[in-house]
């Protein structure tokens, strides 16, 4: 069975689109080829190389289908070895030598990961802004509501329902301010070269080149198998889908106990029961927050690189990565449509 989050019928509950969209191998192709006419573009203002701006724009503007990688990615593991070998044959020989001189496959591979994780967190901000301002409405609607608190499952004492929401938003807007954070430390180019010493004659000029053209940062060192970035933003991804998973865990404790805790708008159905309204997407917040702990779990387990590159763990994080990201934009979705379902939270004081 496909991936739920692509699924035919499950895809509109647990997917996101637009994040399918940003690792689509159509979007990937087009960036891998952006990070290889930026690496032209750096070694000819480097060393002084008129033509290379022209090389450039060609290789953007390349057309290749994803099947053309099909065979070389089956035999080498990644698609950029029969990438590049498709992008020199549609130049002459003679400008060959501008084109991934001094590059890796995984030096493109990486850059065009960061980009594609910059885009996706403009994507999550958005979401996380949509959904404090559901918050920050549900708190004002319900200000002269209260509920009965349950602790250890059991009835505990009388709280305003303002506390609640604030309980729900405190987390999610800290982790917002640490998603730009964590941003900013992904917005960095990957370049070392075959083992990571960047040989370049010339090389601090070069890498802040090649970030410059690309919009990004050159931390001034190889990170090839030190992949705490990664593990980093997956911490945080993890913590985010963690903090709307507690709404709808809530959610769906405070349905199952009735009207005077909360009052939804109208859930799922039963094929059995024509009376349920089950809090589905509650449900599959819930649902999610452990599936992004796995994933996460996962891509720790898949920082440990041995020597100087990695095949093992590399193709883990391919496998894990694009999974939580667009469990983590879906989980965000789908606390947003949550709180709007919410119509009224206990009873009035």
């Amino acid at each position: 069975m496909a991936s739920l989050s692509h699924h035919p019928w499950f895809g509109d509950l647990f997917g996101c689109p637009e994040t399918a969209a940003l690792f689509s191998a159509d979007t990937q192709l087009a960036t891998l080829l952006r990070v290889e006419a930026a690496w032209t573009r750096g070694l000819g203002l480097v060393e002084g190389a008129n033509q290379t701006e022209s090389i450039a724009q060609q290789i953007e503007r390349l057309t290749i289908t994803p099947d053309v990688l099909r065979t070389g990615t089956t035999r080498d593991g990644i698609p950029v070895p029969a990438l590049v070998g498709f992008i020199k044959a549609q130049f002459p020989e003679s400008d060959h030598a501008w084109i991934h001189r001094g590059l890796t496959s995984q030096d493109v591979m990486d850059t065009t990961l960061m980009l594609t994780l910059r885009e996706f967190s403009d994507l999550l901000s958005v979401r996380l802004t949509a959904l404090q301002v559901g918050l920050d409405r549900l708190g004002r609607v319900n200000h002269d509501r209260q509920f009965t608190a349950f602790t250890r499952m059991q009835p505990a004492l009388p709280i305003a329902a303002p506390l609640l929401v604030d309980n729900w938003a405190r987390p999610a807007r800290q982790l917002e301010q640490g998603l730009r954070l964590a941003t900013e430390h992904v917005s960095v180019i990957q370049w070392g070269g075959a083992i990571g010493t960047r040989p370049h004659p010339q090389k601090e000029q070069l890498g802040a080149l090649f970030a410059q053209t690309l919009g990004l940062c050159d931390p001034g060192y190889c990170w090839h198998t030190d992949r705490a970035r990664l593990t980093d933003f997956a911490t945080l991804l993890m913590q985010l889908c963690s903090a709307v998973g507690k709404i709808g865990e809530d959610v769906v404790l405070m349905a199952a106990l009735g009207s005077d805790q909360i009052t939804l708008a109208q859930g799922g159905g039963s094929s059995a029961m024509a009376h349920k309204n089950n809090p589905i997407k509650a449900e599959a917040l819930a649902t999610l927050a452990r599936y992004a702990a796995v994933l996460s779990a996962g891509l720790h387990g898949s920082a440990v690189h041995e020597a100087f590159r990695s095949g093992r763990s590399w193709s883990l994080e391919f496998l894990i990565l694009p999974d939580l990201c667009l469990t983590t934009a879906a989980s965000v979705r789908i606390a947003a449509d949550v709180v709007a379902s919410i119509d009224a939270l206990g009873v009035p004081e």
